[in-house]
């Protein structure tokens, strides 16, 4: 059902914010409970006047769509974050070679000496 919007409305005085059918207090959590529980869309249709086939499916068409749009954020979530240059440029590989990383080890030996006596 494509025009599911015009049935359902949420409203913060009404059912604290819960999706309702309009015009009434009966949430799209009713309907889904009384179909879950073996309800046919007559014996609803039967205990509550107010609502109609029409109204049943677009409670139906609501819960699916937001369904569809939970599934999409916990896939969005799962999703790594987009590395940053650094992070790129660290998993590209080593920025320095075997013996730069070499000389960068002896230089900081050097200057870890001259910090202790003053001298290279």
């Amino acid at each position: 059902m494509e025009n599911w919007e015009i049935f359902i409305n949420i409203n913060p005085n009404i059912r604290f914010g819960k999706p309702c059918i309009v015009g009434t207090r009966i949430a799209v959590q009713d309907i889904l409970e009384w179909l879950a529980s073996g309800m046919s869309f007559e014996e609803i249709i039967e205990d509550f006047p107010e609502l109609d086939a029409l109204k049943i499916r677009a409670a139906l068409a609501f819960a699916a769509r937001r369904e569809q749009s939970l599934d999409t954020i916990q896939k969005a979530e799962k999703q790594p974050p987009a590395p940053n240059n650094l992070q790129e440029l660290l998993l590209e590989g080593p920025v320095w070679t075997e013996d730069e990383y070499q000389q960068v080890l002896k230089t900081r030996e050097q200057l870890n000496q001259l910090g202790t006596n003053g001298s290279l």
